[in-house]
């Protein structure tokens, strides 16, 4: 597997003489898209809550919370190990050091692949054991099983892409990560409006 880095110094300047954005442009595009999408985020939430709770009812719309909490638990493994590549991976680009780059890219490709898969067997043997785990409404247990489920296979994916994600921390593109996270949530709203 091989990552194309463009071929810069520590400063940021190119053997072409081209330079990352590092405008005030380019901040204002990065922040404004980054407010956007947390925006986006309380907004959907505080409204798209009591409609789940309408639809599905309080006990139901339990499992939702549920799973996310207990996924969070493995999130915070995976944010470290995102700050961590994030900072080599940038370090040795910077430093025109595209070699040990992608040699750093593709051994936490592999990390994050392996980590993804112990956290999909636990998840998996979790969620065909959730509701021994925790209490779930009589009636809801092969839905709470499935809710979990699909959530460890979303979160599974995100941690094999963390090594994707520095590209953006190298360019100063980070509207980019954020335009993404946008379109996530509104593929999440429209597939439970439409679902529920």
């Amino acid at each position: 597997l091989f990552v194309y880095f463009p071929k810069t110094n520590y400063l940021g300047k190119t053997k072409s003489g081209a330079q990352p954005d590092l405008s005030k442009k380019q901040f204002a595009i990065n922040l404004v898209t980054s407010l956007l999408g947390f925006l986006l985020g309380i907004i959907s939430g505080f409204f798209l809550t009591p409609y789940w709770i309408k639809v599905l009812g309080i006990a139901a719309y339990g499992i939702v919370p549920l799973t996310s909490n207990l996924i969070s638990f493995f999130a915070l493994i995976t944010s470290f190990l995102s700050s961590s590549v994030s900072r080599f991976i940038t370090i040795e680009a910077g430093a025109n050091n595209f070699e040990r780059a992608n040699r750093i890219f593709v051994t936490s490709f592999w990390a994050c692949a392996i980590l993804g898969a112990v956290i999909l067997v636990i998840g998996a043997t979790t969620s065909f054991f959730i509701d021994k785990l925790v209490v779930v409404p009589k009636g809801y247990e092969f839905d709470a099983r499935v809710v979990f489920l699909m959530a460890t296979v979303v979160f599974v994916l995100s941690t094999i892409l963390i090594p994707f994600n520095v590209a953006t921390f190298c360019a100063n593109r980070l509207d980019l990560n954020s335009w993404t996270e946008i379109l996530v949530r509104c593929l999440q709203i429209l597939i439970s409006v439409v679902l529920v």
